[in-house]
């Protein structure tokens, strides 16, 4: 085996594995928020990770928001 590829096995060894059940609850749970968001007129680009990670529900509500009223005012 080549140096330097050994580290990279052990890494992989630990990352845990994503149950089946595990990953359709997620999917449903953002499937949920995309449709929430879509609502709010705001539809989510992002995918899975992606939209905890920036935060794309809370900017998709606050932009529907604004757009609601005159730029988030009364």
């Amino acid at each position: 085996m080549k140096p330097g590829l050994a580290g990279n096995r052990i890494r992989n060894r630990k990352r845990k594995r994503m149950t089946d059940t595990v990953r359709a609850k997620r999917l449903r749970r953002y499937n949920q928020m995309a449709a929430a968001a879509f609502i709010f007129g705001e539809p989510l680009s992002l995918h899975g990770r992606a939209i905890r990670k920036h935060g794309a529900l809370r900017r998709a509500r606050r932009v529907a928001a604004m757009r609601a009223t005159n730029h988030g005012r009364r």
